[in-house]
Formats: structure tokens, C-alpha cells, sequence
């Protein structure tokens, strides 16, 4: 179709997400579109796939992203906003690459899941949820400028995603073996 034509000096991956598109209407199409295309890349998905790769780009992502400075400038816009969604959606895909992802040689065993799973989404999200959740002032100043959409002033609305994040990262921990 004229919409799928690539020029023939596409770059290889170009013209391979072409080549896949169309393929991936649901969801386990969309696993398997992913995983075709992750064997045929050189280097960068199954490079990043990786169980240590994966979990040390999700935690730095984290930590960065919930620093004052951070937030306090990105937030201040849209696009800062939108940039700091889309970084959270790829490195929490990337986590669970390792674990539930198509590249079945990347994968751990069962009980390394429950290890990998233990130490990169169970411990270092409880650091920035235990800094939100036991503040007693409000860590980024741009929320204490936001219009209040329920009765909980900044610090309440703070303390209580931080609460929020403190104990799901229990609960991923508490499930660890269930994986």
C-alpha cells in the first residue's frame, strides 16, 4: 500500500517496523511484533532486555525523575510533563521486559525472576516513596502551587502518593515468588 512504501535507502530498522506493521493488533501481536523486531536489532532491545541492564535504567529513571529539580522544572509544562510520563511507560516496559517479554533466551529463571523483581522494582522505589511519605514540608515546590483538586492540601497529596508507592513496592516484593 502507497502508506507502507519505504524508500529503498531506508534505514534497516525503518523499513523492518514497516515491513511488521499491521501485525500487532493485539496485545500478543504486539509481543510478538516486539520480539521480531528485538531478534532482527543489533544491538539496542536485546542489549537493554537485559535483567541488570533493565533494572538499573528503570531505578535511575525513577530517582531522577522524582528529584526536586526535576519535577520542579519539567512539570512546569506539558511537555515536560509529557516527558516524564512517556520516560516512566518505557523504563517500566523495559523492567518487565526480562520477566514476561519475548526474547525467551533473555530470560532469567523462575526464582531469578523473583530475585530481579525483588531488587529492582521492590527496594530503590521505596526510597523515593519513604523521602514523600515522611517529609514535613512538601519536596517540589510546583506542587504547592497547583490548584487543589480535593481536600488534601500539597503535603497530604504528597504523603499520601508516597504512601502509595512505599507500600506497592511491598506488595511487588510480598509477590515475588509468584512469578
Amino acid at each position: 500500500t502507497p502508506s507502507t512504501a519505504i524508500a529503498p535507502t531506508a534505514p534497516r530498522p525503518v523499513m523492518e517496523l514497516a515491513a511488521l506493521r499491521g501485525k500487532a493488533g493485539d496485545a500478543a501481536g504486539a509481543f510478538d511484533m516486539l520480539g521480531e523486531l528485538a531478534r532482527t536489532t543489533p544491538i539496542a532491545i536485546p542489549l537493554l532486555a537485559r535483567p541488570l541492564v533493565a533494572g538499573l535504567v528503570f531505578n535511575a529513571v525513577l530517582v531522577v525523575t522524582h528529584a526536586p529539580v526535576t519535577v520542579d522544572n519539567l512539570r512546569t509544562n506539558q511537555f515536560g510533563s509529557f516527558g516524564l510520563d512517556v520516560a516512566w511507560l518505557l523504563s517500566g516496559l523495559l523492567l518487565w521486559l526480562p520477566v514476561c517479554g519475548p526474547l525467551e533466551e533473555l530470560k532469567p529463571s523462575l526464582p531469578a525472576r523473583g530475585v530481579y523483581l525483588f531488587l529492582a522494582a521492590g527496594l530503590v522505589p521505596m526510597i523515593p516513596g519513604g523521602f514523600l511519605t515522611f517529609s514535613e514540608t512538601p519536596l517540589y515546590a510546583i506542587y504547592e502551587l497547583a490548584p487543589r483538586v480535593n481536600d488534601f492540601d500539597a503535603l497530604d497529596d504528597q504523603q499520601a502518593a508516597g504512601a502509595i508507592m512505599k507500600i506497592g513496592a511491598g506488595v511487588m516484593a510480598g509477590f515475588r515468588d509468584t512469578l
